[in-house]
């Protein structure tokens, strides 16, 4: 019962679906927006639909936050998304759906060191992050796997530079001569003959992305993360471990127009249901006046 009213379930629902009706078109400038930025995060997640498995994408900017729902996890939703329109930079957590966009990338190192990590824990090391150098813990006896502590110890410690001299604020000019001098080292530390897997592993993944490590150095105002997308898409996985996702098509596109209008005023310190109030209100006199 709200404000008196006996409301059911479907009558909410009906209302929802009308709200996302009548406020697409700011979904659509939302879009628009998006792809006009010069830095976007993505980030995507399950999503059910009448108990059939989708996928929730979020594309976040610093002051929009785009969600969509499809039954693709592949390609074809960031490419839609980030089309010939976009001349920005894509941080994503290297999924293999953003490799076919053509602009430039920035691999999140924070999910790099979460490869070392999970490569730690099977070879018995306590696992760690990558902006304070330490020797290796080790959580089991066993003969040490040299090889792999020295790989990680290496690229932690050339992460953790690049990091730090982002921090500094530098020029444009010195941006571009260090990032340079930071894929050399890059290439001089992958470029060996290793035997241990998870090294080799580590070794395909860094050769595959080796132009999207470090485009933060050269690029001012690109983040070495993409914990902003996944920060936009946490009250999602929320909900939907509440609400075990959408019964209907319909449902799920005025979930994802919804979300992306609430989280776009939660970005930009706007409050949403002032927001919406009048958004609506603007809507409804229009179209009074219109019949008068």
């Amino acid at each position: 019962m709200f404000y008196g009213l006996n409301l059911s379930k479907g009558a909410i629902k009906d209302m929802e679906r009308f709200v996302a009706r009548e406020l697409r078109d700011e979904y659509e400038t939302i879009k628009a927006l998006v792809r006009g930025s010069k830095c976007v995060g993505g980030d995507e997640t399950s999503y059910r639909i009448d108990g059939k498995n989708n996928w929730l994408w979020v594309f976040s900017t610093v002051q929009e936050a785009l969600f969509v729902i499809d039954k693709s996890r592949g390609r074809t939703v960031p490419m839609e998304i980030l089309d010939e329109n976009f001349d920005g930079v894509l941080v994503n957590d290297g999924w293999t759906g953003y490799n076919s966009i053509d602009h430039p990338k920035q691999q999140c190192l924070v999910h790099i060191n979460r490869q070392m990590q999970r490569s730690e824990v099977k070879y018995g090391i306590e696992p760690h992050g990558f902006m304070k150098d330490r020797d290796p813990v080790y959580t089991r006896p066993g003969r040490p796997h040299e090889e792999f502590v020295s790989f990680e110890r290496s690229l932690r410690k050339l992460m953790s530079e690049a990091v730090k001299f982002d921090m500094s604020h530098p020029s444009l000019k010195d941006r571009i001569l260090v990032e340079k001098s930071f894929k050399i080292r890059l290439c001089g530390l992958i470029d060996r003959n290793f035997t241990d897997k998870a090294v080799l592993r580590l070794v395909k993944f860094l050769s595959r992305h080796f132009e999207e490590i470090f485009t933060f150095v050269g690029v001012p105002g690109i983040p070495w993360h993409n914990n902003g997308a996944e920060r936009d898409l946490r009250p999602s996985v929320v909900i939907r471990k509440n609400s075990y996702g959408s019964r209907s098509l319909l449902s799920a596109k005025a979930f994802e127009t919804l979300m992306t209008l609430f989280m776009t005023c939660k970005k930009r310190g706007v409050n949403f249901v002032d927001w919406l109030q009048e958004q609506l209100s603007q809507r409804a006199l229009g179209v009074f006046a219109a019949k008068s």
